[in-house]
């Protein structure tokens, strides 16, 4: 799987791509109870037409995100970038215990692993946010099983 789940249709009917985070999770966590999604990449889910266009708003949010952190030009804000991402559909209620294991295991462990390897700037407290999130989604897990 890609790193965020990349449905069809990217970047179609973009007139203004500035979008809140929240406001963008809450879009999302609506059509998942409305679809009864529990994983981002269900092809039930991603088919529908009101999921494409808030998939075309995410990929708009996601650059705008990534221009940010670029212009602030800091491994910080590089890392605080990448856990937004990472955890954008967990805050948007997808709980399949599957795809929170490769949240945990893959998309957070790569990015600590990352942010641990720089020794240009201290990255202490984006490094812990990273350990707590793998804790928390391992613990959910846990409590699925």
């Amino acid at each position: 799987m890609e790193k965020p789940p990349s449905p069809k249709n990217l970047g179609r009917g973009l007139e203004n791509p500035e979008m809140d985070r929240r406001e963008l999770v809450n879009l999302f966590a609506k059509l998942r109870q409305e679809k009864g999604a529990k994983h981002p990449d269900e092809h039930e889910f991603n088919d529908d037409p009101k999921v494409i266009k808030a998939n075309d708003k995410f990929f708009a949010w996601v650059k705008q995100e990534d221009a940010k952190a670029d212009k602030a030009g800091t491994q910080k804000a590089h890392f605080e970038n990448l856990l937004s991402k990472d955890l954008f559909y967990v805050d948007a209620g997808f709980d399949d215990p599957d795809y929170l294991d490769e949240v945990a295991s893959e998309f957070l462990s790569q990015d600590l692993d990352d942010a641990e390897s720089v020794t240009d700037e201290d990255l202490s407290e984006i490094i812990a946010k990273f350990r707590n999130k793998i804790d928390e989604l391992k613990s959910k897990i846990g409590s699925k099983n």
